[in-house]
């Protein structure tokens, strides 16, 4: 799994909005889109995307997506915690 999408500028956002469009039921698209939307702390958007990318890794079976979406999310919820 490529992490570094997480570094993209602005315009390279279409690069991943495209991958779920052409895609819309592949939870790599959407994890991808939401590490882009964290990146550019898009973080409200990036939690949609995460859980859309859980939901459907959790209806592939697709344990190791599912467990790096995760750990994701459980970022997410510590960082909205620490002021």
């Amino acid at each position: 799994m490529d992490t570094s999408l997480a570094l993209l500028p602005d315009r390279e956002q279409l690069n991943v909005d495209q991958a779920v469009r052409l895609k819309p039921d592949y939870a790599e698209s959407y994890f991808n889109r939401a590490l882009a939307k964290t990146a550019l702390g898009r973080n409200i958007e990036a939690r949609v995307d995460f859980e859309t990318a859980l939901n459907l890794a959790q209806k592939a079976g697709d344990d190791s997506l599912k467990a790096h979406v995760e750990r994701r999310i459980q970022k997410l919820n510590q960082d909205a915690r620490t002021p």
